[in-house]
């Protein structure tokens, strides 16, 4: 971890402030212009530059940052919004045809976090919307988005063993919408009982639509083995988002352990869990800390698996052990 990794993490932390606004002590205040441009060009590159504006400007530090970089900062913000608000504007009709067509749905990931987590669309950046509907409702969700003008980039719409999603894209607007079925191929070894994801399943608006969401055990879960099956190549932010859940939904600690062992993604949860609370000092209790072994997981795996979160070079070659 270099210096400007540091700085970045300092403002993003989770912890208390100390007197001055400076978490670790790193004294913000005697940053250069250039230290300053460098922490907000780390941040874009783990697509946090809008989530670092609103902690700069709601932790009143925002005086201390030079002008210009509060300007791009507040400028990539408002873009942000910007591209979230068209992708909310497709998904309300999209979810309102899907309810109209019968089919209950679970608004995955970006969107929902950004809306019922993060409380602020232009905080979490995605680039596309993701949705499960049960298998049996796929023909019915298929017709429900294609009469709302979203058009399926797959010709032949059959779930096979190797593919969970289909993807949906708009004819006018440059948004998709994946349609899940699993939460993850079957490739991965990851043992997931759909029937329990949706028994556990709770309510939640979004996009003003009635729908329902994962329960806050089962988005760690699929937060967890998300990043872990792209090698950690979305860099920070799935460690923002693990914060932001606990900082926001109540986490029932017990559970979540019986869920991630029945799944078989104690590894792959664990280790984002634990960096999130090693790097953001995320208010994660001890038990559920507790629940993961570090000495579990092999030394060249850990460093390896920092190395690709701050995405810096590696090649992954040691991480398919963190699969089952």
């Amino acid at each position: 971890m270099n210096q400007t990794q540091e700085r970045l993490l300092s403002l993003l932390s989770y912890a208390p402030l100390i007197p001055g606004g400076d978490p670790k002590n790193l004294g913000h205040a005697a940053w250069k212009d250039e230290d300053w441009e460098a922490v907000a060009a780390e941040a874009r590159r783990h697509g946090l530059g809008p989530f670092l504006f609103h902690k700069l400007s709601t932790g009143g530090r925002s005086d201390r940052v030079p002008t210009q970089v509060n300007e791009n900062l507040r400028n990539e913000y408002f873009r942000g919004a910007a591209a979230n608000m068209r992708r909310f504007q497709l998904l309300a009709p999209a979810l309102k045809a899907l309810q109209a067509a019968g089919v209950p749905t679970i608004v995955l990931k970006g969107a929902y976090l950004a809306e019922a987590v993060y409380d602020n669309i232009a905080l979490r950046t995605m680039s596309d919307v993701d949705i499960l509907v049960r298998k049996e409702d796929l023909r019915k969700a298929d017709l429900a988005l294609s009469s709302i003008g979203l058009r399926p980039e797959q010709l032949h719409r059959q779930p096979s063993d190797d593919s969970h999603e289909f993807q949906y894209q708009h004819s006018v607007q440059n948004v998709r919408i994946d349609v899940h079925w699993e939460l993850i191929s079957a490739d991965y070894g990851f043992t997931v009982d759909m029937a329990d994801i949706w028994s556990a399943a709770v309510p939640a608006r979004i996009a003003g639509i009635d729908v329902l969401s994962l329960s806050p055990e089962d988005l760690l879960i699929h937060l967890g083995f998300h990043a872990t099956t792209h090698l950690y190549t979305q860099g920070l932010r799935p460690l923002c988002d693990i914060s932001e859940v606990f900082s926001r939904l109540a986490v029932n600690g017990n559970l979540l352990g019986e869920k991630i062992r029945k799944i078989g993604a104690v590894r792959a949860v664990g280790f984002l869990i634990l960096s999130a609370k090693r790097f953001f000092q995320a208010p994660i209790p001890e038990n559920v800390c507790g629940l993961f072994h570090p000495d579990s997981m092999p030394d060249a795996i850990w460093k390896e698996s920092r190395e690709i979160l701050l995405l810096n070079t590696q090649d992954g070659s040691t991480l398919e052990t963190m699969h089952p």
